[in-house]
This record gives C-alpha cells, sequence and structure tokens, in this order.
C-alpha cells in the first residue's frame, strides 16, 4: 500500500493530525467523512444512492455499511468512489453515464466492488467520470467524455474502467468539471479535456483528446480541479491558477480568464489548494484559511456572501489541516454546488460553511452558513488507536526527520513509537525530538508520543523522499 498513502499524501498534502477523522470530502449536495477507525459516513443528498442511505437524504452523518477498512473516499456531482485499505476499489451513486465502472448505466445505493483488482492505490472522481491509478503506474478512466475528459482519444463515454494511454509513470489525477490535471512521478503536469477558458494552462484554448504534457520545466507538490479553471502548486510552495474567472475564483483581483497560468501573490508559503465549483481555498504554512471567487451561500466562510476576487484571509485560527469544496455541476444554466468542509489539527469536530438545504452540512439543520462551524461529528468516534489528544507531525509529507508537538499545557515527551501501516513497529524508545526517517520507506506511518502527564498523543505522517 505504500503507493497509495503517497498519493494521498499529494492529494492532502498537510493531512496527518486530525483527530478523530482521516478525510473528507464534498460532492455537489452530499459529503463524506472517514472516521479515524476507517469507518466511512456520508450525510446530505441521496436522490442518486450516493451516500448509500434508505431515505432520499439526512442531515446528520450516517454511517456507510458496517465496514471498517476504508482508505480514500472521493465525491463526484452526484456519485462516489472509494478504496479499501486491501487495494480494492468500489462505487455507488449516479451511473447514468457510466461513472461507476460497473459496465451499465443503473444507480447503485450501495457500495459496489469494482472488479477484482486489489492494486488501486488511488481514486478520484470527476463531475460524472471517475479516475484510477494502480500500483504499478497506470491510468484508468471511465464515464462521461463528452469533452474527451477521459483522454482515451475519443468523445465516446465508457461503462468500465480503461487504461489511458501506456504510461506507468501517473501519481496523482485532479478532475475538473470537464477538464483534468495531472502529476507524473516527476511531477511535471498534464492536461486534457475541455479547454474553452484556459483551463489547461497550456497558452491556448484547444481540446485536448489525449494526456498531453503541459509544462515540465516545474514541478508541482498538487493540482486541484474546479469548474472550468484550476489552481496548481509548485515545489517551491507558489500558488498559480488559469482558466475561467468570471466569479474571481483564480485569485487575481479581477475577473479576466487566463489560459497561462498566473502566480497569485508574491507569497512562496502555500501547502494545500482546493477548487470549487466557483470559488477556491488555500491554506498556508501557518495553517491559516484563505478562501475566495464565488460565495452566494457564504461558501467560503468569511461572514458574509461577497464575492472575493483575491485570496481573502478567513480567521486567525491556525490549525487548519485540510478543507473540501463542492466541485459544482450545471444544473440548466446555473452551476450548483456550494458548501464546504474542513479539518483542523486538535479538533474533534468537523467543520462546514455554505449551502445546507438538503443537509449537506450535517449539522441536523437545512439552513446555510456564512461562517464556519465546527460542530459536526459522528455518532461513533472513538479512538481505535487509544489516544486521549491529537499531536501535529510536520513536517507532512516528510523525506529526511519528523518532529513533534502538542499543547504546552501537557507534559514533556517521555516514549515515542513509529508504526507503519502494516502494524510492524518501527520505533519503541525514549522521546526524539527529531526523529530520523532514514531507515523508513515511503509510506504512511503512525506517530505516538507518550507525555510526563500520562497523555497518549497520536498523529500521521507521510514519508515521500
Amino acid at each position: 500500500m505504500k503507493a497509495f498513502f503517497t498519493s494521498l499524501c499529494i492529494s492532502f498534502c498537510t493531512l496527518a493530525m486530525a483527530q478523530p477523522y482521516l478525510q473528507v470530502d464534498a460532492g455537489t449536495e452530499f459529503s463524506y467523512a472517514i472516521n479515524h477507525d476507517h469507518t466511512l459516513w456520508g450525510w446530505g443528498s441521496n436522490l442518486n444512492g450516493q451516500i448509500a442511505y434508505d431515505g432520499s437524504s439526512i442531515n446528520v452523518p450516517v454511517q456507510t455499511g458496517s465496514d471498517a477498512d476504508w482508505a480514500q473516499v472521493s465525491c463526484g456531482a452526484f456519485h462516489t468512489v472509494a478504496l479499501k485499505l486491501d487495494g480494492t476499489l468500489w462505487a455507488w451513486g449516479y451511473n447514468q453515464l457510466g461513472c461507476l465502472g460497473l459496465g451499465d448505466e443503473i444507480n447503485y445505493n450501495v457500495p459496489t466492488q469494482v472488479g477484482t483488482d486489489n492494486d488501486w492505490i488511488g481514486i478520484y472522481a470527476g463531475q460524472a467520470s471517475t479516475y484510477a491509478i494502480k500500483s504499478d503506474g497506470t491510468l484508468w478512466a471511465c464515464g462521461w467524455n463528452i469533452m474527451g475528459q477521459l483522454g482515451d482519444n475519443t468523445t465516446i463515454n465508457s461503462l468500465v474502467l480503461i487504461q489511458i494511454g501506456a504510461g506507468t509513470n501517473w501519481k496523482y489525477v485532479a478532475p475538473g468539471g470537464y477538464h483534468v490535471l495531472a502529476l507524473d512521478e516527476e511531477n511535471h503536469l498534464w492536461g486534457w479535456g475541455l479547454n474553452e477558458y484556459g483551463q489547461l494552462g497550456n497558452g491556448n484554448n484547444v481540446n485536448l483528446l489525449v494526456p498531453t504534457l503541459v509544462d515540465d520545466q516545474h514541478e508541482y507538490l498538487k493540482v486541484s480541479c474546479g469548474f472550468e479553471y484550476s489552481m496548481l502548486l509548485r515545489n517551491d510552495s507558489t500558488m498559480w491558477t488559469c482558466g475561467f474567472n468570471g466569479n474571481g475564483q483564480l485569485g487575481t483581483g479581477n475577473t479576466t480568464p487566463s489560459n497561462v497560468p498566473i502566480q497569485i501573490g508574491q507569497s512562496n508559503n502555500w501547502i494545500d489548494i482546493e477548487a470549487g465549483g466557483g470559488y477556491a481555498f488555500a491554506i498556508d504554512a501557518d495553517h491559516h484559511l484563505f478562501g475566495w471567487g464565488y460565495n452566494g451561500a457564504g461558501q467560503i466562510g468569511d461572514g458574509s456572501t461577497s464575492q472575493h476576487n483575491a485570496p481573502y484571509f478567513i480567521e486567525s485560527d491556525d490549525q487548519w489541516i485540510q478543507v473540501a469544496a463542492a466541485p459544482g455541476t450545471v444544473a440548466g444554466s446555473v452551476v450548483i454546488g456550494s458548501h464546504s468542509l474542513g479539518l483542523k489539527a486538535l479538533g474533534n469536530n468537523i467543520c462546514v460553511t455554505g449551502s445546507n438545504y438538503i443537509g449537506q452540512l450535517g449539522n441536523a439543520l437545512t439552513s446555510d452558513l456564512s461562517n464556519w462551524s465546527c460542530d459536526v461529528t459522528l455518532s461513533l468516534h472513538e479512538n481505535v488507536l487509544d489516544s486521549d489528544q491529537s499531536l501535529i507531525v510536520y513536517p507532512n509529507p516528510a523525506q529526511s526527520e519528523l518532529r513533534t508537538t502538542w499543547p504546552a499545557s501537557s507534559g514533556q515527551g517521555i516514549w515515542m513509537r513509529v508504526m507503519d501501516a502494516h502494524g510492524q513497529l518501527i520505533y519503541d524508545g525514549n522521546y526524539v525530538p527529531q526523529y530520523s526517517l532514514e531507515s523508513c520507506a515511503d509510506g504512511f506511518y503512525h506517530i505516538s508520543v507518550t507525555t510526563s502527564d500520562g497523555k497518549i498523543w497520536n498523529g500521521h505522517l507521510v514519508v515521500s523522499k
């Protein structure tokens, strides 16, 4: 599973510390979270079976089945795909265009295994398409292909996962509304699909039917695609955007589109980016949250419904580690999908803001929020690691060493454990403030620190050398 956790970290490059949740993701009108015990929870709309619930919608989190082995979840407009820890791929929800990869166009209201392969390492849901990477580095896709977004050199939908090209070095995929950006193992940028507004960032507005190299002169940490625009995070921690800009979602201070990436400000301390339907987020190295773009439902969480054309500092809290924005889709002439989810390093709840007419915020209400509210919790959130508190592990991902911290009000570190994803104990001894990762291969690790006041602090680390 090494490659899976490396790939997962690219998607959530600061996700390591939140208790009790491992991941959140937002669909157009629904939401999902993976609990620390690897159970899966959904809420919001279920009109297409996308949260695997008995009713049409629910405004509080409900567990999807009883399995406790979920590793990654990704939400499309109306469908859900997920990976289990054993490398198997599962899908459910809307399937009229074949985006579940099950060989038909029937909606499914329970998680259904896609094929029998168990070597999947990354899964990425587009608007009505699905992309997946195997452990051999090959890229696969299925579903809607009206603009060539599958990358198979056609515009024909596919009801099953098909291999895209012959490449074996794919690392990460970021689907947008009708376009896709991806990174290879060298962290170079590729793009394909719709390019009407220059969202592929290659300097023109011509659609591409196959993965095409966009930039091999720079290395990228992450890419994120919204509805007809794109965000890019380079390895120098600068942030760039391109594509449609009618709602200020590029963050350039205006509403002018661009078919080449434009650097946003002069800052070089960005650590995560997230593109939504017509709005965007970024987290800086101090774990502050910034948002901008369309804000009609309060989805930026700044206390207003006003549009911002440049990154807007949301609040002084320095604990943000992940944010998920609804992808947006077209309903008639309107782009819908306007709610956001977030996780904080020392928080025990899920933070939410924005549209809530069908319960997609999960706070037992159906009224919109324009301020972030961190009060959504799962019915069962016991920490299977039996920790007392959350441990902040940094840098994350790490290459050579890890460091840890916890609230100063607690005791001093006296004991430390490092365990890999298979449960193998790597280190079990006296607390080490700067622990060398020389003997740690790439992958996902659990870090535990016992302090002098008897508390156990748990966190996670992704090693990516």
